[in-house]
C-alpha cells in the first residue's frame, strides 16, 4: 500500500473509532509521555547511565555458550516495568524478593528500589561490561539493597524464597528453556511470579505449564505463575 494511502487509512480508522476509545487511546499516550519525562528527570538528577543500545555482538562476556543467544542491551521503559511489577504483586503482595534476568545497566533494579518495597533485589547479567556500569549507577543511588551477580541465566539457580522474576526479553527461547528447566522445582515450591516485558517467547512459559494472569497485547507485557501454587 502506498504511503499516502496508508496514512489516509490510519486517519479514517482513527475517526471511525468510538469517542470513548479515542479518549482512552489519547490518555494512554499522554500518560506514557509523562512517565517517560519523569524517568528522564530521575535519570539526569542522579546522573544515571541507562542510555544507548549495545548490540549483542558488542557485549563483552566470558559466557561464550550464551552469547549467541543474547539480545542487544536496551533499557526498559519505566512505565512498562511498573505495570508488570504491580500486576505481579497482585498475585502475591507479600513477595519481598525481586530478580532481574539480564539486568544490563541496572535500570530495572534501581527503579523497583525506588518504587516498591522489596527486601532484596538481585540483577543477573552475563556481561561484566554492563555489571560495571550498573554498579556505578548503584553507587549514586541512596538505596543499597541491590546486588548484581555476574552469571549465565541458563545455569542460574534461584534462591529458595518467593520471588518476582523480571525479564525484558534478555535472551532467546533456548536460554529461557534452560532457565525454566533448572528452576521448575523452585516455582512449584515457592510460587514465584514471572513479570515479562516484550514477551516474545511467552509461548515457552505456556509449554512449561505457566498460566497467564495478566497480558497487555498492545504493549507486550505479561505476568505468569504456575497454577495451584497459591492458596
Amino acid at each position: 500500500m502506498p504511503v499516502e494511502d496508508a496514512m489516509r487509512h490510519r486517519v479514517r480508522t482513527w475517526f471511525a473509532k468510538p469517542r470513548i476509545m479515542k479518549m482512552r487511546s489519547f490518555g494512554s499516550v499522554v500518560a506514557t509521555r509523562i512517565e517517560d519525562l519523569c524517568d528522564a528527570i530521575f535519570d539526569r538528577w542522579y546522573r544515571l547511565d541507562f542510555d544507548g543500545v549495545i548490540e549483542q555482538a558488542d557485549l563483552a562476556t566470558k559466557q561464550h555458550a550464551s552469547h549467541a543467544n543474547a539480545v542487544r542491551y536496551e533499557a526498559v521503559a519505566g512505565i512498562d516495568l511498573r505495570v508488570v511489577v504491580s500486576e505481579a504483586l497482585r498475585v502475591d503482595p507479600t513477595i519481598q524478593n525481586f530478580l532481574d534476568l539480564g539486568s544490563g545497566k541496572g535500570k530495572s533494579c534501581l527503579y523497583v528500589a525506588r518504587s516498591f518495597g522489596f527486601k532484596n533485589i538481585v540483577g543477573i547479567e552475563f556481561s561484566a561490561q554492563l555489571i560495571e556500569i550498573a554498579t556505578a549507577n548503584n553507587a549514586k543511588f541512596p538505596r543499597q539493597n541491590i546486588d548484581y551477580v555476574l552469571a549465565d541465566a541458563a545455569q542460574y539457580k534461584m534462591l529458595p524464597v518467593p520471588t518476582i522474576v523480571h525479564m525484558y526479553n534478555p535472551f532467546d527461547a533456548k536460554i529461557l528453556d534452560a532457565f525454566l528447566t533448572n528452576n521448575m522445582e523452585h516455582f512449584r515450591s515457592y510460587g514465584s511470579v514471572i513479570a515479562y516485558v516484550n514477551d516474545r517467547n511467552r509461548s515457552k512459559l505456556t509449554k512449561f505449564g505457566f498460566e497467564t494472569v495478566y497480558r497487555d497485547q498492545t504493549r507486550k507485557l505479561s505476568v505468569y505463575r504456575l497454577p495451584d501454587t497459591f492458596a
